[in-house]
């Protein structure tokens, strides 16, 4: 029994720490990333930067976020009661997923994709040399 009890203590903390690690892994990783509305419209680029259980935007401000391995949910909320939210995926560099906002009863839905800004950096500067 005791042997029971030190193993699901060994169990228990390995997982804090395992859970910890991944949020820390994307504290202060920053993506650009490109949404256009999937009824079509103008492309919108924007900045994420994830911090902890936050994350900010430069179209949405700032919000919550919850990652579970590679998923992740952001939620924010705006004046005028406008809700956003976005669920995606982050796979290495690139990340990409899905916008709802709703207000006033309209829903708009976006795709997104992008990279970490490090990357998006990179190519940038790429593409101007080749020039």
């Amino acid at each position: 029994m005791k042997i029971f009890r030190l193993f699901m203590v060994v169990a228990f903390v390995s997982a804090m720490f395992s859970a910890n690690a991944q949020s820390d892994r994307l504290t202060g990783q920053s993506y650009n990333i490109v949404m256009v509305d999937e009824n079509g419209g103008d492309e919108i680029m924007d900045v994420l930067t994830v911090n902890n259980s936050e994350i900010n935007s430069k179209t949405f401000s700032k919000g919550s976020f919850q990652e579970n391995g590679s998923e992740f949910t952001a939620s924010f909320s705006k004046s005028g009661g406008e809700t956003v939210t976005m669920n995606g995926t982050i796979d290495g560099v690139t990340i990409h997923g899905q916008i709802t906002s709703t207000r006033n009863g309209q829903t708009t839905t976006f795709a997104f994709r992008g990279l970490t800004s490090e990357e998006w950096n990179r190519i940038q500067q790429m593409k101007e040399d080749a020039k």
